[in-house]
């Protein structure tokens, strides 16, 4: 019975050692780019869909470029691909709103060392802890939500 525990302890050792290590969620090994229709502010949508992101696991960070009439705006996701493909950002982006949004996949591009500590380093990045523009903690330790009578009378003007 000794030999057998220690013949067991011995064997899941081994194999839990050559596990191949996929990293943590927060971690990103690339970044996807999106064309994302239907936006109208920065910060309403932009937040919207940053805050939505950020509940996938695998979501380390999200750029907004928004621009004021344009048709697609670009998002970058940097992500850790072990732990959430782009067909999953995609379809949470659409579903967002009753699918007030289309999304068009544009690329992919992996990661090298001094991208991910720049990402890392980002105010969108969640795990820097940076206050972005909004006002909102992106920490992901923390959320705090935002004035709403800032939104709504963003919404107004």
């Amino acid at each position: 019975m000794r030999a057998y525990f220690i013949f067991t302890s011995l064997a899941l050792l081994i194999f839990g050692a050559c596990k191949e290590d996929s990293g943590s969620p927060d971690e990103p090994n690339e970044v996807l780019t999106f064309a994302v229709e239907g936006m109208v502010c920065e910060k309403g949508c932009g937040a919207t869909i940053r805050k939505e992101l950020y509940s996938l696991n695998g979501v380390s960070s999200v750029k907004v470029s928004f621009e004021e009439g344009k048709v697609f705006n670009e998002i970058e996701v940097f992500v850790n691909r072990n732990f959430v493909t782009e067909k999953e950002v995609s379809n949470l982006i659409e579903n967002i709103n009753d699918k007030q949004f289309t999304v068009k996949f544009i690329g992919s591009k992996m990661l090298t060392d001094k991208d991910i500590a720049s990402s890392l380093s980002d105010p969108g990045s969640r795990s820097a802890g940076n206050t972005h523009d909004s006002g909102v903690n992106a920490s992901s330790r923390s959320f705090s939500f935002p004035n709403l009578t800032e939104l709504l009378n963003g919404l107004i003007h």
